[in-house]
């Protein structure tokens, strides 16, 4: 443990809806002594918080153990304690507003379509459980932003390993702080697997073609002297901002859903500014700056279901912090920042309820820093929660990419809003149904969003433009088929993607995997087939081998003169996944595929194409 001594007391919190630090005083003073002080005013909270020579910050809560628990023990000038700091400015740098605006958007991007396709894809009579959904959506955001990591969560109905390695923790976490803060042997097990699996990802990183943006001028060389302890530091510290952005932007998104649902005036607001921003098309990085309305929805959320619900801090030396007020050295300080939040004399009468309204009075500097000192839902934590600009970001993307393609309900229209403490306060057995917006004007039919620009370079020049509305005269009739061959979950994303466009095109869509499609007589005749393939290793995936294969077979220069014609009358296109900083093997599959149909007889529709991971798209 390092810093200021820990305040075992918060931890012993039972958070309900109503939680107040005052509701356990006569608890928390009975197992801790006198020695403690409650505050819920705004000005000796801020005095106290501002006030580092006098005050320290202290642990509160289970995110704040958990970040303690992750920061080894160092000695102040040691070369361990410089790399740590080092590491730590780095990464924060990386994590600023301004930088992820540069890096985060086109990844965030990518797995937030992958969860608005597995909501269409379950559809409308589907129970959705947000925390779980969105907690989903904040792990794989980040992996796949930071570390070009996809752990494909939304295609799997089990949580992945590191998922679940995480959320051992947090638990492990909460039951330590309520027992002397002592981590069982099982869980510590727990962290060093985590730990080991972020080590081996930010590895291939290093030695890759292709350092993520966060990660450049981090990473340390092959044959640097502390290139261990550096690595051992960068992944505690994204261990760190993998555990706080899941729980924070589950538990902002779930309150902002649930408040949505309740205030209508609201929600046609949200869904209004989404269809005039976006105007029916796909939302840009620069289109989440030109959203009013979505930013004073998330600002209100966190007002009133503050992440870090108390803060703590520790007296270093006697300060007064207001008229006839003194704390003592070596007094432990809980601040209770959700009722100051909910406070009538600042906020007014109306301090209780949801209003997004109060939030246009919100002044924010050039660096997008909170001036008003009233409302600071991270400014005052921003150690618990590094990556807070990156959270606002992927909660704003994830509200108007869901108001755009759905309507909601709650699944039990009795709910009655209950909360529990987590990493971040959540709502309990919080369940929608998401359903399919029905629009009347054309000019503002919700469409599905171009290929993302994290996964995918097309080799034209120009950008795709966006489909038309369906039309009777364009009735979905002639059948195009859309066939896959990937392992990540990027060829079947596009896939999926395209399946969506084609009826606004006069197409029936059938999608499937290649291997489906292979053996004699089975490649369509009566419509396109566009095939999307990734090359790993040099090799076709699994769910395209076999058609690979057949195509190899039918091919094969011996045999030439009888199989010229073997694809006479079929028409496709062919699509290639994958990473150009692979020199030897970039799009060898997809080159592959498309010489051996023009080989057998078919027709290409179009030149082959190139999604190229490694660049943004043009």
């Amino acid at each position: 443990m390092t810093g200021a001594p820990a305040v075992v007391l918060v931890s012993r919190l039972r958070l309900s809806q109503q939680y107040t630090v005052q509701e356990y005083i006569d608890e928390l003073k009975a197992y801790s002594g006198e020695n403690i002080h409650f505050i819920n005013n705004l000005d000796q909270a801020n005095k106290i918080l501002d006030d580092q020579k006098n005050f320290a910050e202290a642990v509160a809560g289970p995110v704040g153990f958990v970040r303690d628990y992750l920061t080894p023990p160092t000695t102040t000038g040691s070369q361990e304690s410089d790399t740590w700091n080092d590491v730590r400015v780095a990464i924060d740098e990386k994590l600023g507003q301004k930088s992820v605006q540069l890096w985060g958007f086109s990844g965030m991007n990518d797995i937030t379509e992958q969860l608005v396709l597995k909501w269409e894809r379950f559809g409308p009579s589907s129970r959705i459980d947000l925390v779980k959904d969105f907690s989903s959506l904040a792990l794989d955001a980040v992996a796949f932003s930071v570390l070009d990591w996809r752990l494909n969560s939304f295609y799997d109905p089990q949580p992945v390993p590191f998922m679940n390695d995480l959320r051992e923790i947090v638990m492990a976490s909460m039951k330590a702080m309520q027992a002397d803060w002592k981590i069982q042997g099982h869980y510590e097990f727990k962290e060093a697997v985590m730990l080991d699996r972020l080590n081996q990802v930010i590895r291939e990183q290093a030695l890759g073609p292709n350092k993520t943006s966060i990660l450049n001028n981090i990473l340390p060389g092959p044959d640097e002297p502390n290139g261990e302890a550096q690595l051992r530091a960068i992944s505690r510290h994204l261990a760190m901002l993998f555990i706080s952005t899941m729980g924070l932007t589950s538990s902002l998104l779930c309150f902002a859903m649930y408040e949505l649902l309740a205030n209508e005036s609201a929600r046609t607001k949200v869904q209004a500014e989404v269809d005039k921003v976006l105007a029916g098309g796909a939302c840009t990085a620069s289109d989440l700056n030109k959203l009013p309305e979505i930013t004073a929805v998330l600002q209100e959320t966190l007002r009133l279901y503050p992440p870090v619900p108390t803060l703590a801090a520790y007296a270093l030396e006697d300060a007064e912090i207001g008229d006839e007020a003194t704390i003592h050295k070596d007094s432990t300080i809980l601040i209770d920042v959700r009722s100051m939040q909910r406070d009538d004399n600042t906020w007014g009468s109306d301090a209780h309820e949801f209003n997004p309204k109060r939030m246009e009075k919100i002044e924010f500097d050039d660096n997008g820093i909170i001036k008003d000192t009233r409302f600071q839902p991270f400014e005052k934590s921003k150690n618990l929660y590094p990556g807070h600009s990156f959270i606002m970001m992927l909660a704003k993307l994830a509200i108007v990419s869901l108001f755009q393609r759905f309507d909601f309900k709650l699944a039990n229209e009795a709910y009655q809003l209950r909360i529990e403490q987590r990493i971040a306060p959540k709502p309990v057995d919080l369940l929608v149904y998401a359903l399919p917006r029905r629009l009347t004007s054309s000019d503002s039919v919700p469409r599905p969003s171009p290929l993302s620009a994290s996964t995918a370079t097309t080799s034209a020049s120009a950008s795709t433009p966006a489909p038309a509305p369906e039309t009777p005269e364009k009735r979905a009739e002639q059948p195009i088929y859309i066939l896959w061959g990937g392992r990540d979950g990027t060829c079947e994303h596009y896939a999926e993607t395209l399946s969506r466009w084609a009826p606004a095109k006069g197409y029936k869509p059938i999608k499937a995997e290649l291997n489906r499609y292979a053996g004699d007589g089975k490649l369509p005749t009566d419509g396109p087939v566009i095939i999307i393939a990734a090359t790993y290793s040099g090799f076709p995936t699994k769910n395209a081998e076999i058609f690979h294969g057949y195509l190899k077979k039918v091919t094969n220069p011996e045999t030439a003169g009888a199989n010229k014609a073997k694809f006479e009358h079929v028409t496709y296109g062919v699509f290639g996944c994958g990473r150009s900083g692979w020199t030897d093997t970039y799009q060898k599959v997809p080159t592959e595929l498309d010489k051996m149909l023009t080989d057998g007889g078919a027709e290409r529709l179009i030149e082959r194409g190139e999604f190229d991971a490694g660049k943004s798209i043009t």
